[in-house]
């Protein structure tokens, strides 16, 4: 980029100031394919408020890497073409006899492209022809085509938006210039170049784009009509993605199967079904005259993002619950645009919302529940924040999730149940489609946990790992997976808590199983489903909002949130079992990208829950993680492993594969490092067992994948049994330490090396709460000192 600037800048020395405004604009977008790879392709135009001679310029491009990768130049991705009817296509010509045009040389050449970033692309072009050879190629309010440009999508991505766009931001604006040159430089037949020096032109300031025109058009129903009946079915074939379908007698997708059309129709007193495992993928809009009725996996999808539902007749979409307990819930989003509590759940014996604000986590006894230390708290101090919801009271805006209780009555359980969401003309409304803007309650900094519950908002699948990665505020979703009911045993307010065992969690690399059961959710989002989500931080100045659109919507695995991963990504799934809880399961997962590092990386690190047992990542910053997310897979690659119990008894553990996907990791051979024992087992050959009373040991084990010589064993049981929390912190932090050591002191020292402070423990006693208000925001070293060993701890102040 500096280079093509340059190029310009030294032109600039040559040139006057001219203040005109032009604009620089698209038309004719398409999509084109050549037999092996489809192309975009958009003409450039430019207008003028005054009639002028192009001479020499410059003008930077913005695009959507999604659609066409990084770097697009360097991968041979994009051409800017200039055919005659193009002004960088046009030459000199002179006719010295009637009908004999002689061509004598371009107006323009050397032409350049180079990406200035990984996203944006600049294109220049140099002036070759004198001015009055070229003439005034610019007429003022008239759009001129300048340049053609062609942009080869990666495989597979022809439906993604390519977000082209002008940037005529400092420094990539007023990089145009009039023609320089004599008027009239013709001598005969003699091509005369252009004279910048002596008859120079000017530069021109005041650009303005229009990037409006770069969007593809929706796609018209080019293919016809195709209209169905019981016998005889489709009277013009089997519709596609360009047709029009429409259904005239009753249509059942058991029988007669999924629906891919352009618009579909279904015609008054005619009955469309989409059962359990079908779908219908339409384009454009769907115009219900008669019945539309969606089962509990049926799917409903619609293609553009304006696409919409006309309801002039009945819908209906129906979701079946798991089987659930007297007193057990389900997160649930309705699919609908207009329903009230006492319709769709008017059998449920209690509903809630859920007022974000009102979510303080419960304070837990970190002493009594260790482990929770470092964990994520699902647990409210006192249940303010649930809003019971009666009589005809409408259901939330799309895409805000409710806590349903749909029992008939109190002590009535262990059943499923169907609920079912009815738009008709006693109840108008549709289904929801199109981008679905949902407002984010951020209530931190003081709590920072920003806890919201939102849901599916359409009658189709979601994929999660599309959601999570299109939104800035989402890292993760949460499942509660309706597994057991309250129990006393358990922290919280109540004298009955529900269990944070029964949660899973998902983010954009993979997902892990609740420790109560179930499987690990998937990469994909079942219709009607409820999440909770604990929005980022980071996106509270701005009030990030969460958006669904239809780009993320899917035609199948509709059948609940558990579905199979994306196989491209090397992924390890470890879980941690007991022998006193045969039926709980502690899950994490580690997966293997290149887009990932080390570090804490938002959208593939996923902190854990505070659950009974806990398997855990640890960071070399602290953070304790359900998911990591690692860079490309490699076998000199090592993962800390924690562990923690609120198992008061000394009970037998082990570690075991979960399973195992992709290439790289299943080649491979995981071997388990148990740091206090000095013991390394090849988890490939069966899995490792041990025995713990009640604690938190954040790195006890090590994953590896070639072996190694493990820690000194006295040095690792030291580190293991000192702890901070919370690390990250903003005024103070605890120092635990459950040994049998005497502490000395604890010395803090920032990044560069330098003392900050020192503390002196001679009268500590199992745990001391350090002030750190006079601390820097950034990375220090705590050094922990023991009669026998000296322990350094990396540690965040927020």
């Amino acid at each position: 980029m500096k280079q093509s600037i340059l190029i310009l800048f030294a032109l600039c020395a040559m040139f006057t100031i001219n203040a005109q405004n032009i604009e620089l604009s698209f038309e004719n977008p398409q999509i084109t394919n050549d037999g092996m790879n489809d192309f975009y392709e958009v003409d450039v135009m430019i207008t003028s408020d005054i009639t002028y001679s192009q001479g020499s310029g410059q003008f930077f491009l913005d695009y959507n890497t999604t659609a066409f990768g990084e770097l697009i130049n360097g991968a041979s991705g994009i051409t800017f073409e200039r055919p005659d009817t193009t002004i960088l296509g046009g030459q000199t010509t002179v006719e010295p006899v009637p009908g004999l045009i002689i061509p004598l040389g371009t107006h323009y050449n050397s032409f350049f492209i180079n990406d200035a970033t990984t996203s944006k692309v600049s294109f220049i072009w140099q002036q070759n022809g004198s001015g009055g050879m070229i003439g005034d190629n610019i007429v003022a309010n008239t759009p001129t085509l300048l340049v053609h440009v062609k942009m080869q999508f990666l495989d597979g991505a022809s439906d993604v938006s390519p977000d082209l766009c002008f940037d005529a931001t400092n420094p990539f604006d007023d990089q145009f210039f009039t023609a320089c040159g004599p008027f009239d430089p013709l001598v005969g037949l003699t091509f005369v170049n252009a004279d910048c020096i002596n008859e120079a032109g000017s530069q021109i300031l005041n650009y303005t784009p229009d990037c409006s025109g770069a969007a593809l058009p929706v796609m018209a129903c080019l293919g016809g009509t195709t209209t169905f009946a019981i016998l005889d079915g489709w009277d013009n074939g089997m519709p596609d993605a360009t047709m029009v379908a429409v259904i005239a007698e009753d249509y059942d997708t058991s029988i007669s199967g999924d629906i891919n059309a352009c618009e579909l129709i279904i015609n008054e007193m005619v009955t469309l079904t989409v059962t359990d495992g079908n779908f219908i993928n339409i384009q454009n809009d769907i115009t219900v005259n008669g019945t539309l009725t969606v089962a509990h996996q049926g799917s409903v999808v619609q293609v553009e993002e304006d696409a919409v539902t006309i309801n002039n007749g009945s819908i209906s979409v129906a979701k079946t619950t798991p089987t659930l307990d007297d007193r057990n819930f389900v997160a649930m989003s309705s699919p609908v645009t207009a329903e009230a509590r006492d319709r769709a759940y008017g059998n449920s014996r209690a509903v809630f919302s859920i007022i974000p604000s009102n979510f303080v986590p419960f304070d837990i006894d970190l002493m009594a529940f260790p482990e929770f230390m470092g964990a994520e708290n699902f647990l409210d101090d006192d249940n303010d924040y649930l809003l019971p919801v009666s009589g005809s009271t409408a259901l939330p805006d799309a895409g805000i999730g409710q806590l349903v209780f749909p029992q008939p009555a109190p002590n009535v359980g262990d059943g499923a149940y169907t609920i079912t969401y009815t738009q008709n003309a006693m109840n108008p409304g549709t289904l929801n489609s199109g981008t679905i803007t949902v407002p984010i309650n951020y209530n931190g900094p003081a709590t920072i946990n920003n806890y919201n519950l939102l849901g599916n908002p359409y009658a189709s699948a979601i994929d999660v790992e599309a959601f999570i990665n299109a939104n800035d505020a989402v890292n993760e979703v949460y499942y509660w997976d309706h597994l057991t009911n309250p129990t006393s045993d358990l922290p919280g307010f109540g004298t009955s808590n529900f269990s944070m065992n029964d949660i899973s969690v998902r983010n954009a690399l993979l997902g892990v199983a609740a420790v109560n059961g179930g499987a690990a959710p998937g990469q994909f989002m079942a219709s009607g489903q409820g999440f909770g989500i604990k929005a980022a931080q980071t996106e509270a100045g701005a009030n990030t909002p969460v958006v669904f659109t239809n780009s993320i919507r899917v035609t199948g695995n509709n059948n609940g949130f558990r579905n199979a991963e994306n196989s491209d990504i090397d992924r390890i799934w470890l879980n941690l079992t007991t022998e006193a809880y045969e039926e709980a399961t502690s899950q994490t997962g580690i997966g293997f990208t290149p887009n990932a590092t080390p570090g804490f990386d938002p959208g593939y690190d996923s902190p854990r829950l505070g659950t009974f047992i806990s398997l855990f990542t640890t960071l070399e910053t602290g953070e304790q993680l359900s998911i990591q997310g690692r860079e490309a897979f490699d076998t000199e690659i090592e993962i800390s492993l924690g562990f923690a119990t609120s198992v008061e008894t000394q009970e037998s553990y082990a570690i075991s594969i979960d399973h195992l996907e992709g290439v790289g990791i299943e080649n491979a051979t995981v071997y388990l490092i148990d740091n206090l024992t000095n013991t390394t087992t090849n988890l490939n050959e069966g899995r490792y067992s041990f025995t713990a009373t009640s604690g938190i040991q954040p790195e006890r084990f090590t994953v590896i994948f070639q072996k190694r010589d493990v820690l000194n064993t006295d040095e690792f049981s030291f580190r293991e049994s000192v702890t901070l929390y919370p690390n990250p912190a903003t005024d103070a932090f605890t120092l635990s330490y459950l040994g049998t050591e005497m502490l000395q002191k604890v010395i803090i020292t920032d990044v560069n090396g330098k003392i900050v402070m020192r503390v002196n423990l001679d009268t500590f006693n199992k745990s001391k709460i350090i002030a750190i208000q006079e601390l820097a925001r950034g990375m220090y070293f705590i050094q922990i000192d023991s009669q026998k060993n000296t322990i350094v701890k990396k540690f965040l102040v927020r």
